[in-house]
C-alpha cells in the first residue's frame, strides 16, 4: 500500500534549499516525488532519480546507467578507438556527465540522454500531461496490489481536480493498446483493471486520502510548496471513488469513434461507463484533466470519498 514520508534531515534541507536541490524543483519538467523516506523525480512517466535523500553535507540518489550522459575529457564527441593484437579499446578517458549543482545546462544533458532511452508514446503522454500548468499533479506510479493480479498494478498519476475539490486518480493508455478491446461477450482488460482499481479505493480510501494529505504537507516542507499551491491548506480531504481514464495518440475519427461507442468500440463504451469516474482522449501533446463533459471527454461518476464522513 502506499507509504509517504521523510525523515526530519529532508526537512532541514528544505529549508535552506541548497543549489542542486533548487535546480530539481525549479525544472518544470522534473516532479519530484514522495516515497518512503526518500524522493523520486520524474521525467516522462518514468523515473530519472531514484532513492534521493540527504547524506550528511550531501544528496545521494540513483541513476539507471542508460540514462547518464558519457563524455569525454577531451571534448570530443567522438570516441576514437585503436588497437593490437590484444583486441580494440577506447583512446579517450570516457567518463559521465557529472551532475555538479544540478545547473540546467546539466540536467538538459541528462534529459536528452533519457529522452533517447524513453520513447514509447504513453511516456511522451504521461510527461505532458504531468507538466502540463491546469494539473495539479499529487503523485506518479502508484503501485496498488489488487486482487487478482500476481503483482501490483501501477496507476500513472494522481491529480487534484480543483473544480471538485478531489483527488482522483489517473490511468493512461494508448488508443492502439489491445486491452482496450476485446473479443465479443468479454470485458476488456482495461476495463477489469479499472475494477480492480475501484474495489482497492473502496478498501483503502482512507489510507490513500491521510497518506496525499500528508504528501502534500511534506512537499510543502522541502520547497515544492508551488506545485500543489491549488490544494487547501490541510491537503485533499476527498478522494474520488473511480479512476480517471485518459487514452492518449488519438486522431478526431478515433475521438468520435470511442465517444460514441461506434463499431469495435461499442462495448468498450458500454463497459467504461461502469467503472470510470471518466474517460478523456488526446492526442500526442497531452490535456488538462477537467473532469467535465466536452467535445473529447465523457465524465461518468464524480462522487468521492470524503475522509469527514468516516
Amino acid at each position: 500500500m502506499l507509504r509517504s514520508n521523510l525523515p526530519d534531515k529532508w526537512i532541514t534541507w528544505g529549508e535552506s534549499l541548497p543549489e542542486y536541490w533548487s535546480s530539481i524543483i525549479n525544472d518544470p519538467e522534473l516532479h519530484p516525488e514522495i516515497r518512503d523516506n526518500t524522493v523520486t523525480v520524474y521525467y516522462r512517466g518514468a523515473a530519472l532519480i531514484r532513492n534521493l535523500s540527504p547524506s550528511g553535507d550531501t544528496f545521494i540518489g540513483d541513476v539507471h546507467f542508460k540514462y547518464v550522459p558519457v563524455h569525454t575529457t577531451d571534448g570530443s564527441e567522438y570516441l576514437r578507438f585503436s588497437g593490437n593484437a590484444q583486441g580494440l579499446r577506447f583512446e579517450n578517458n570516457l567518463e559521465p556527465q557529472n551532475l555538479g549543482d544540478c545547473g540546467q545546462d546539466v540536467l538538459n544533458e541528462y534529459k536528452r540522454k533519457m529522452r533517447s532511452v524513453v520513447q514509447h508514446g504513453e511516456s511522451q503522454i504521461i510527461h505532458h500531461i504531468a507538466s502540463h500548468p491546469a494539473n495539479v499533479i499529487i503523485d506518479q506510479e502508484i503501485p496498488l496490489q489488487t486482487t487478482g493480479s500476481p503483482t501490483s498494478e501501477k496507476l500513472n498519476l494522481c491529480h487534484y481536480d480543483t473544480q471538485h475539490q478531489s483527488a482522483v486518480f489517473v490511468k493512461i493508455s494508448m488508443i492502439h493498446d489491445p486491452r482496450l478491446k476485446a473479443d465479443a461477450d468479454q470485458v476488456p482488460e482495461i476495463i477489469q483493471q479499472l475494477k480492480r482499481f475501484r474495489e482497492q479505493i473502496e478498501k483503502h480510501h482512507q489510507t490513500m486520502i491521510d497518506t496525499y494529505q500528508r504528501t502534500v504537507a511534506i512537499k510543502r516542507q522541502i520547497g515544492l510548496s508551488e506545485r500543489v499551491e491549488a490544494i487547501p491548506p490541510s491537503g485533499p480531504s476527498q478522494l474520488m471513488k473511480k479512476v480517471l481514464l485518459v487514452i492518449g495518440g488519438c486522431s478526431q475519427h478515433d475521438v468520435e469513434s470511442v465517444l460514441n461507442g461506434e463499431d469495435e468500440w461499442s462495448d468498450f463504451r458500454d463497459a467504461v461507463e461502469k467503472e470510470a469516474a471518466g474517460l478523456i482522449l488526446c492526442g500526442t501533446a497531452g490535456c488538462p484533466l477537467v473532469l467535465e463533459t466536452g467535445s473529447q471527454s465523457l465524465i461518468f461518476d464524480k462522487s468521492v470519498y470524503n475522509t469527514a464522513q468516516h
